[in-house]
Formats: C-alpha cells, structure tokens, sequence
C-alpha cells in the first residue's frame, strides 16, 4: 500500500532531474531535491500513519485476523502486527532514500543509484541479520534493521547527491568564465 506511491517518487525525479541536469540548471535539482524530500516524506509518513491505523481491516483483507490466545491466527495477526509496527510507521524514511536514487539517475549516475541500494539495502541487512540478530534473536530486532538500513541509506543518498550537485555545480560554473 505504500511502497508504490514512495518508488514513484524515484521515477518522477529521475524525470525532473534529468531534464533539469539537461538544462545546466543546479539551482532547481536542489530546490526539487528539497520540495520532493518534503512531498516524499510527508506522502510517506501520511500513508504510514494510515495504514498503522488500519492495520486490523488491511490485515483482514489478507486472511489475517486475531484468534484465541496461543492459535496460529493468534501468532499471525501478533507478528503481522509487530511487523507493521516496526516496517510501516517509518516506512517514510524509505520514500526519502527514493528520492535520493531518483536524483541519482536524473543526473546520469545510475550505478551509484544501484550500489547505494545494493549496499544500503542488500549488504547492510544481510550484516544485520548475521550479527545484530543473533545477539536478540526477537521480531523486534529483526525488524528493527530496516528502518535502519533506511536511515543509513538515505543518509548516504544524499551525501551522494550534494557531493554530485557540488561537482556539477562547480563544472556550471567553470564553463560560464
């Protein structure tokens, strides 16, 4: 329910930003870096928000609803419940990294766009679940590492970018003298 809305984010501003890097004009990928990372975030938190609320209807749509203690529905709605909890109320973290990725392509750097979300996503989880999980072998830490590796990838993402902004602003700069 809400990855779709938040990856849509990356492809309009792959858009944006590559008609924009195609223009030479710096100025309005940095101002779009900053209304898209405000509208993606708002977008996100709204839709986590939303879908944290009604959590008990959308799971039911899924065949998963609470039962009597101790029932495998019981189990299912408790871990689907956790999982949400722990996935989907900072799911808009994610729709900022989207964005990032999205700018990455826009200005013609798909492959930092793919290794930030290989690493980011891919590596650092795997890390996680081979050493943070064992230490607490719970839900909770399970799940807790992705928003983690959310936040890490979405600050790297936007290191990424201004490092990338700075040297094209700095290449605009020289071919204007």
């Amino acid at each position: 329910f809400a990855s779709m809305p938040l990856l849509s984010f990356s492809t309009a501003f792959a858009v944006f930003v590559g008609q924009n890097y195609g223009a030479k004009s710096p100025n309005r990928i940095k101002r779009g870096l900053l209304w898209g990372s405000l509208l993606s975030g708002s977008v996100g938190l709204v839709l986590s928000i939303a879908i944290f609320l009604l959590r008990t209807p959308l799971l039911s749509l899924y065949g998963v609803t609470d039962g009597p203690v101790g029932s495998a529905d019981a189990l299912a709605f408790h871990v689907a419940t956790v999982r949400i909890f722990y996935l989907t109320l900072p799911y808009f973290i994610c729709g900022l990294m989207n964005v990032t990725t999205g700018v990455l392509k826009g200005m013609g750097k798909p492959i930092q766009s793919f290794l930030l979300t290989l690493f980011g996503l891919c590596v650092l989880r795997i890390l996680w679940s081979v050493i943070i999980f064992p230490l607490d072998q719970t839900l909770e830490t399970l799940f807790v590492g992705y928003p983690i590796t959310w936040i890490a990838s979405s600050i790297a993402g936007y290191i990424m970018v201004f490092k990338a902004l700075k040297s094209f602003s700095k290449k605009q700069m020289n071919n204007t003298l």
